[in-house]
C-alpha cells in the first residue's frame, strides 16, 4: 500500500530524550509506559505509527506504536509486552522507574490511518491495541462519523486489558462497536473463545470498508484472507505486524 506522502512527511522522525511519567501494569504481561516528550522537541505523528526506544544500559533499540492520540505529542503512551525474559522485557520489570531518562527515535512507518468517513474495522491481537487507540482518536474528529468496529482479542483472562478503556470509548463515540474474545475464555464465559475472527462475519465488512490490522502475524494472515474473502480489496487491508526480540 503507498500511504500519500504528506501523511509521512509532514512529521519527519528526530531523535530525543523522554523521561518516564508513568508505569502501569494494566495486565500480567502488559506495560503502559507514559512518556514525557520536552516541549523544546518538534515532535508530531499520524495515529498507527511507531517509535524506538533505546534499552538502557545497552546498544539495543525496540519498536512500539504509540497508543495515545494525535494531539498528545508531548506526552506519549506505549503498551509494551513483557517476556519471560529479554531485554526490554526485564528492564520494565526490574529496573525502570518513574523519572529515568530514555532514548527515543521516531516517528516512523508507514502504517497510519487516512482518516476518511468510511466504515472501518480495527482488529488487535494484544499489545497491537495499541494503535487502534490513537487511530480511535483520530477517528472521532471524522465528519460524518464513520461505523467504527473494534474487534480485539488476547489469549486469556489474565492477558485482558483495558476493558473499562474501550468501553468508555465506545460510550462517548456512538459509531463505535468493540468486540472482546479470548483465545481461552475460562472463567470468562461472557466473552466468545476464539481470535478476533471468530466474531467478525461477512455482515460486518461494507463494500467501501477499510480494514487495519495489528497483531502477530498468524492474526494478520488470516485476517487478509478473511477479509479479502469477504470481498475487501487489498488495498483497503492495511498491516502492521510485530514480532517480539528474541533477547
Amino acid at each position: 500500500m503507498d500511504y500519500p506522502s504528506t501523511l509521512l512527511e509532514a512529521n519527519p522522525p528526530v531523535l530525543f530524550q523522554a523521561r518516564i511519567a508513568r508505569l502501569t501494569w494494566v495486565a500480567d504481561t502488559v506495560v503502559e509506559v507514559e512518556l514525557k516528550v520536552p516541549k523544546s522537541m518538534k515532535f508530531g505523528f499520524t495515529a498507527g505509527q511507531y517509535c524506538r526506544i533505546k534499552v538502557p544500559g545497552t546498544e539495543q533499540w525496540r519498536s512500539y506504536s504509540m497508543a495515545s492520540g494525535e494531539h498528545e505529542r508531548f506526552r506519549l503512551t506505549f503498551l509494551i509486552r513483557i517476556l519471560p525474559s529479554g531485554l526490554m522485557s526485564d528492564y520494565l520489570r526490574d529496573r525502570a522507574r518513574v523519572g529515568e531518562t530514555l532514548e527515543v527515535e521516531g516517528p516512523l512507518g508507514g502504517f497510519v490511518l487516512e482518516p476518511a468517513p468510511r466504515p472501518t474495522i480495527l482488529m488487535a491481537g494484544g499489545t497491537g491495541l495499541a494503535p487502534m487507540l490513537s487511530m480511535l482518536d483520530r477517528l472521532r474528529t471524522v465528519v460524518p462519523a464513520p461505523p467504527v468496529l473494534l474487534v480485539f482479542g488476547c489469549n486469556r483472562e489474565a492477558e485482558l486489558f483495558h476493558e473499562e478503556e474501550l468501553a468508555a470509548r465506545a460510550s462517548f463515540m456512538p459509531t463505535l462497536q468493540v468486540r472482546t474474545v479470548l483465545m481461552d475464555n475460562t472463567g470468562r464465559e461472557d466473552l466468545p473463545s476464539g481470535t478476533p475472527l471468530a466474531v467478525l462475519s461477512s455482515k460486518d465488512v461494507a463494500p467501501d470498508a477499510v480494514a487495519y490490522l495489528c497483531g502477530p502475524p498468524p492474526m494478520i494472515r488470516a485476517a487478509q484472507e478473511t477479509l479479502g474473502g469477504y470481498g475487501l480489496a487489498a488495498h483497503d487491508i492495511r498491516a502492521e505486524q510485530f514480532l517480539p526480540s528474541d533477547n
